[in-house]
């Protein structure tokens, strides 16, 4: 009999360029609240490190998610941060 492993999605949403082809792969599908699904979980997987890299306050994620609308400048700014 095997034996399960444990599976935790964090580990996914820690890696910068999974997470950029996942929002990619939204965008090209047209899924603009999958992108934004995505960076709602990236975000709380990585919260305090995105907002110091971005140059963002929190309340522009929170903002960002609660809308689910962002702007391209913002996306933008977000993006830059996966580096």
């Amino acid at each position: 009999m095997k034996k399960l492993t444990k599976f935790s999605t964090s580990d996914y949403l820690l890696d910068e360029n999974f997470v950029a082809k996942a929002m990619l792969e939204c965008l090209l599908d047209n899924d603009p609240e999958g992108v934004v699904d995505i960076l709602n979980a990236f975000y709380r997987a990585r919260s305090r490190l995105i907002a110091a890299n971005s140059g963002l306050a929190n309340s522009t994620f929170y903002h960002l998610l609660k809308t689910k609308n962002p702007t391209l400048k913002t996306l933008a700014r977000l993006m830059s941060s996966l580096k």
